[in-house]
This record gives structure tokens, C-alpha cells and sequence, in this order.
């Protein structure tokens, strides 16, 4: 990466999570629409939801013609990483790597290897537009055709670091040709792709994928020796690395059991959250949760055996009773998404990985200490029709036919204190908006003009219209209309204050006061 060039660009603030802000990219053929990035913001005031933002981006990454990575341009002024030394001295020609198993292979040792001992060839030479033996990429079998495991090795890892000879030559394809004829060779000599880093707990790996260097976490009931390769059927199931923490199920119990609740602690071994369950995670999938601060500053880590706790100590609120703990797990908790919404409303994405608690679950608040539990292979409510008012910003344009007006119809975020997320709209009957009338501050009788275009645009539904009704017309060319608004009929979640699905959009109306903040007329 050359880090003195940038581009510049707007990106879009989505979400506030527990390492900043969150910002996106429209990506019309991504599933989601948008592609996203972790955003280090250094200003003084906060950004807020649906911000639009400059940003400087330092490189894009492409996998047969679809973008997978866009990396932001980082203008602090830090100390120097080895690695990334490493790489770049590297790819400046400038390091000297010496490796013991690979030095027998000399320059002129891989100049007379057969094309077959090479991982991917570029067109022009084997046309014979060049004799340029550099056009052959990543040796790994010797002269004999026998693969060699540690050039094998040393292939896989220096995947991302061909660089092509001819100028019609495509890296992105290149690499992915390479990557097959690798990975099928190592699953023949039963080398494996991730590299076991370190065992965090029971049955649970941090790997390093040796194709693109990304860490990740490995969930096996083998046991796997350390700086040793371990190919993906090994695992029950790989995922990207995340922010991990440890956790505990306490059963709190008096009377025999005839007052009892959950204590699950979660522990970043700088700060413990305590939280109250009213049933058992074990056999519930659906709770309500009460956070409090912890008994004591090494509650969480007691009830390995079953301890009575007398009253009025840390854990027994009582003057009268003895209480009972009893550790039910412990274990490790990868935390997937922690989002502030801009009503004030949280949500906490979670899987804990332990012998007995286990899978994903979503914590939703919309009262501060107030939490709501649900595990996510469940149906999380029924739904129910309701009505909500979106809304959005106009631009106009004076024209034979009318004045034309455009802008923002719909985008995502939290209207009317429901959270519509980017797959509801990309998912809803957007066909709805085909012809659609226009009306005035929600009035059905008073007809002003309809819908003549509409566009999905990345996570935002843009529309376009013509307004025959002079009142209407003065009012929106003055300001007295804003923006848009769309009259719904919806299905939400009234607990996690979510919209689910959207059985029909009504009417499209001009407004002075647009509930939605992004939807004003010309966004």
C-alpha cells in the first residue's frame, strides 16, 4: 500500500459500537447494499446517525471484479509496526529473507523449474510474448514435480504478494488461480490453511488464515498443538476474530429454591457487567434482564462449588436468610456488535462459547439497566400491522409538465422510535412506489401531484415526482415543505422496538417537518 496516496470520498455514519463509529459505502450489488468499515473519529463534536462524512481512502481491494476491503487513509502519526516494516520491505525489494528449509532453492534452481512446479502463469509468457521467468508465481514443487511443504507453506502465505509481469496481466485474477491450485495441494499433502495461534478455552481456537492473514476463531472438540496448521474440516465452525471476553453463569438461590434468579457476568478483565436473568439461559431463550453493579469486585469469578453466603453480605441482600451460588458455566463470549441508536435505545449482539451456555444471542435496551434477551435461532415476536410515518429531503426543478421534485423517500435508522434496518427496506414492496400518489401533510383528500420514478440506491429509496397543484407548488419553492413522507403499514417488534417487514407503503406526502432527518428534499 502506498501510503502517501488517498482518494477522497462521502461515507455515511451507520451505527456507534463499542470501537467507534461504524460508516458505509453504497454497494448496489453487495447483499446488504453497503459496505462497511470501522471509522476512528477524532473530532470534538459527535457524529450522529446518517451523517454524511469526508473520509480519505488509501486502498481498495477487488476478488474477480467485487470490492471485499476498503482501507481508510490513517493520518495520526504512529510508531512504526515490525509486520508492516516487514511488507513493505519486502515489497520494496530491500529484505533479505533467509529460511533454512527454503534456501536450497536458488534463483537459478527455480528459473529451471517446469511450469508445472509453479502455482499460476501469466498469459504472456506461456504465449510467449515475454520469456520473462518472472511471470511464473509461487513455486511449490521441485524439479521432479514432488511438492515441497515448505515452499508449499510459503506459497500460501505470500498469496496477496504476486505482482504481475505483463501489463494485461490481472492480480486479482492471478491470485485467485493460485489460491485453487494451493489450497487443493495442501488438502493433498494434509496441510491445513489456518495456523493455530493460541487456545482461549475449551474447545476454541485464535487462527490465523495463512491466505489472507485475517484472524479468526476455530471452534473444535480436537485438540490442536500450537504454531501448527489445521485445515477448515477440522472445525465445527470458523469466524472472523472479534473483541472477546470471559463470562460466568451463577444459579442464586434462597429458601430451596423458592427465590431464584441468573447471575451472567462478562468480564474484559477491565471492567465486569453484571447481569440479573430472570430464568435460565440453559433452558430459556427468552428473558428479561436486569444490569447492576457487581456484588463485589471478584463476585464472578466465585461459585465453583456450592457456597452459602450469609445475610448481609456481598450477594445476599437479606437480613434474614442464607442464600446459596453455584457456577453453572465459564467461559469465553465473543462480542459481535454493541450500537447506541440515536433515541437512546442499545443493542448488545453476543455468542458465548462455554460447555453448557452456547450460541448467539441479542440483548436489546430501550430503558437504561433494562434488558431484553432473546436467542437468535427462536422467531423473536409475532408480528402485528401497524401504521408509522417515514419521511425525507426535496429538491425541485421547474418543468413543462409541473415542478419535479427528488430526493430521499426512505432510508435506514431509528423513525418514530422504531429501528428500520437496511434489509427491511431493500426486502419491502418498492414496487408500491410506481405511480404513487403524492399528498400534502398527510391529507388524503387533497391531491397534489404523484411518484414518476422511483430507486433503490444502496440502502436509500429515492424517488422522483411531479407537483401540479400551485399552493403546493409556492409552499415547496419557499420552504414550507421539507421533505417527504410515507404513509406504512408495517410489521415491528414491539420489544425490540425493531420493524420486522412492510406489508405495503400507502401515499407519499411533501411536509414541513420530516420525522426522518435524513429524508429531506434533494438527499
Amino acid at each position: 500500500m502506498n501510503k502517501e496516496k488517498y482518494i477522497n470520498a462521502n461515507a455515511k455514519v451507520i451505527a456507534l459500537n463499542e470501537k467507534g463509529y461504524l460508516i458505509g459505502f453504497e454497494c448496489p450489488k453487495c447483499n446488504s447494499g453497503v459496505i462497511t468499515k470501522q471509522y476512528n473519529y477524532t473530532g470534538a463534536e459527535p457524529l450522529k446517525i446518517g451523517d454524511i462524512i469526508p473520509v480519505k481512502i488509501a486502498a481498495i481491494k477487488m476478488e474477480d471484479g467485487d470490492i471485499t476491503n476498503i482501507e481508510l487513509f490513517d493520518e495520526t502519526v504512529k510508531v512504526s509496526h515490525v509486520s508492516d516494516l516487514v511488507i513493505e520491505a519486502r515489497e520494496t525489494g530491500i529484505l533479505e529473507e533467509i529460511d533454512a528449509s527454503l534456501a536450497a532453492w536458488t534463483s537459478a534452481y527455480i528459473n529451471d523449474l517446469p511450469n508445472s512446479s509453479f502455482a499460476v502463469i501469466e498469459g504472456c509468457y506461456t504465449s510467449g510474448e515475454t520469456d520473462n521467468k518472472n511471470a511464473r508465481h509461487l513455486p511449490y514443487k521441485d524439479k521432479d514435480g514432488k511438492v515441497d511443504l515448505a515452499h508449499l507453506r510459503n506459497a500460501l502465505a505470500r498469496l496477496n504478494q504476486i505482482k504481475p509481469v505483463c501489463s494485461g496481466s490481472n492480480k486479482s485474477s492471478l491470485i485467485s488461480k493460485a489460491k485453487g491450485v494451493l489450497e487443493a495441494a495442501a488438502k493433498r499433502a494434509g496441510i491445513g490453511r489456518y495456523k493455530v495461534r493460541e487456545s482461549i478455552g475449551k474447545d476454541l481456537y485464535k487462527l490465523e488464515d495463512m491466505l489472507d492473514g485475517k484472524p479468526n476463531i476455530g471452534i473444535t472438540t480436537e485438540e490442536l498443538e500450537i504454531d501448527t496448521l489445521a485445515d477448515s474440516d477440522q472445525f465445527e465452525r470458523i469466524a472472523e476474530e472479534h473483541p472477546m471476553a470471559n463470562y460466568t453463569l451463577i444459579h442464586h438461590w434462597w429458601e430451596n429454591g423458592k427465590y431464584e434468579h441468573w447471575d451472567l457476568f462478562l468480564n474484559d478483565e477491565e471492567t465486569t457487567s453484571h447481569f440479573v436473568l430472570e430464568y435460565n439461559p440453559l433452558k430459556e431463550t427468552e428473558i428479561k434482564i436486569v444490569q447492576r453493579q457487581p456484588y463485589s469486585e471478584d463476585f464472578w469469578q466465585k461459585g465453583e462449588k456450592e457456597e452459602l453466603i450469609e445475610p448481609g453480605n456481598p450477594g445476599n441482600p437479606s437480613n434474614l436468610e442464607d442464600c446459596h451460588i453455584e457456577r453453572l458455566d465459564i467461559g469465553k463470549v465473543a462480542i459481535y456488535e454493541s450500537t447506541g441508536q440515536p433515541d437512546g435505545s442499545h443493542l448488545l449482539r453476543v455468542e458465548f462459547f462455554g460447555s453448557a451456555l452456547e450460541g448467539r444471542w441479542s440483548f436489546t435496551s430501550t430503558v437504561p439497566n433494562i434488558w431484553h434477551a432473546l436467542k437468535e435461532t427462536v422467531k423473536l415476536s409475532e408480528e402485528f400491522p401497524m401504521d408509522i410515518c417515514l419521511t425525507g429531503q426535496i429538491k425541485w426543478e421547474e418543468t413543462p409538465d409541473g415542478l419535479k421534485i427528488s430526493g430521499t423517500a426512505l432510508s435506514f435508522g431509528v423513525w418514530n422510535n422504531f429501528f428500520w434496518s437496511p434489509e427491511v427496506i431493500q426486502k419491502s414492496p418498492l414496487d408500491d412506489f410506481d405511480s404513487m400518489i403524492i399528498d400534502v401533510e398527510h391529507e388524503n383528500d387533497k391531491i397534489a401531484g404523484a411518484v414518476t420514478k422511483k430507486v433503490l440506491s444502496g440502502y436509500d429509496v429515492k424517488v422522483e415526482g411531479i407537483i401540479k397543484d400551485y399552493e403546493t407548488i409556492e409552499k415547496i419553492k419557499k420552504g414550507d415543505y421539507q421533505g417527504f413522507s410515507i404513509d406504512a403499514t408495517v410489521f415491528a417488534d414491539p420489544v425490540r422496538k425493531m420493524v420486522t417487514g412492510v406489508k405495503a407503503y400507502k401515499r407519499l406526502t411533501v411536509c414541513q417537518n420530516p420525522a426522518c432527518k435524513v429524508c429531506y428534499f434533494g438527499a
